[in-house]
């Protein structure tokens, strides 16, 4: 009697052994499968690099090809820059005063704990 039991307690225990085996092998593409489903590759980082490798070689060329002189081209661009710094330094200050007040708002219209409202 004694070895059925242990002989029971190694099959529960080889099989259950088994079992967590072929549990942990599926993937998320297998059970994808069984319902009919793919899962797709995203491609965004490529992309974005393609678009980054295509910017720069675009910028290089339009440097290279510009009519006017080397020291006019970089004032114009030192220029554009600090254009479009200042510009998003006011996006910015405006975006912050915005939450701002929004945010009193929000307060405003929270009664405090402890009053009935």
């Amino acid at each position: 009697m004694q070895a059925r039991k242990v002989l029971m307690m190694i099959g529960s225990a080889l099989a259950t052994t088994r079992l967590g085996r072929d549990v942990s092998g599926i993937e998320l593409s297998d059970v994808l499968g069984f319902v009919g489903l793919t899962r797709r590759r995203s491609y965004l980082a490529q992309n974005l690099a393609l678009l980054g490798v295509g910017v720069a070689v675009g910028a290089g060329v339009a440097v290279l090809l510009a009519p006017a002189s080397g020291r006019e081209t970089r004032k114009r661009l030192s220029q554009r820059v600090e254009k479009l710094a200042d510009q998003g330094a006011e996006k910015l200050a405006q975006a912050q005063h915005e939450i701002r007040g929004t945010r009193a708002a929000g307060d405003a219209s929270v009664a405090p704990s402890g009053v009935a409202s």
